[in-house]
């Protein structure tokens, strides 16, 4: 979302905040998401909005419509991604030197643009984080165990998604053994992450646990 898309949300969210009623500005935020709805600003106020209204049911919808938004947006950057890749490649060649030219090309491409794709799927990470603490804060802790289900079986899972669930279980039973479970079910996925690596040490030096990992 970018240019007028982006204006047209932040003025959305500045009037939803101007109003002090909690219906007047659900009204408000909903018609910002029918009008950009792939703001995650937007959908994460509606949502807010609509938990203080405790309307639980309107506030799963919400949710589960954006990352239904952003999965296909992540599904399109990667065949872009790849097709800008080939096309950087060039035709196959039979010289092994240019055949190395050719893939280190392909590489200096697929580094560069990669990037968008990583940072898409850290945002639908952040959106499946986001709806775990609002399950837990509405429904209890074993309707964020059941979101955090549906995140790691999802098409583009996050290690967001696994450090939120981790600390998420850590504070509501202060049961670090728990948590650790859930760091390393992650580190199969992302041990070649230094960021989601970098948390879980860190994690471990806050609980003086010196025998995982």
């Amino acid at each position: 979302m970018v240019g007028g898309s982006y204006s047209r949300a932040y003025f959305r969210h500045y009037a939803a905040n101007y109003y002090s009623s909690s219906e007047k500005s659900a009204e408000i935020l909903t018609a910002g998401v029918q009008a950009c709805p792939s703001s995650v600003l937007l959908a994460f106020a509606l949502a807010d909005a609509e938990e203080d209204r405790k309307d639980f049911a309107k506030c799963h919808t919400i949710y589960e419509t954006l990352i239904n938004r952003l999965y296909p947006e992540i599904d399109a950057m990667q065949q872009k991604v790849a097709a800008e890749v080939e096309a950087a490649k060039g035709p196959v060649v039979a010289d092994t030197v240019l055949s190395e030219e050719r893939e280190t090309r392909g590489e200096f491409v697929a580094a560069r643009r990669g990037k968008d794709v990583a940072d898409l799927e850290a945002c639908a990470g952040v959106v499946w984080a986001m709806y775990m603490r609002f399950a837990r804060r509405a429904e209890g802790i074993k309707a964020a165990r059941g979101v955090f289900g549906k995140a790691r079986k999802s098409p583009h899972p996050s290690w967001h998604v696994f450090e939120a669930s981790a600390m998420m279980e850590y504070h509501a039973n202060k049961d670090s053994a728990v948590a650790i479970r859930i760091y390393e079910l992650g580190f199969k996925l992302f041990s070649e992450n230094v960021d989601y690596v970098v948390r879980y040490l860190n994690f471990l030096l806050s609980i003086n646990d010196d025998t995982s990992g």
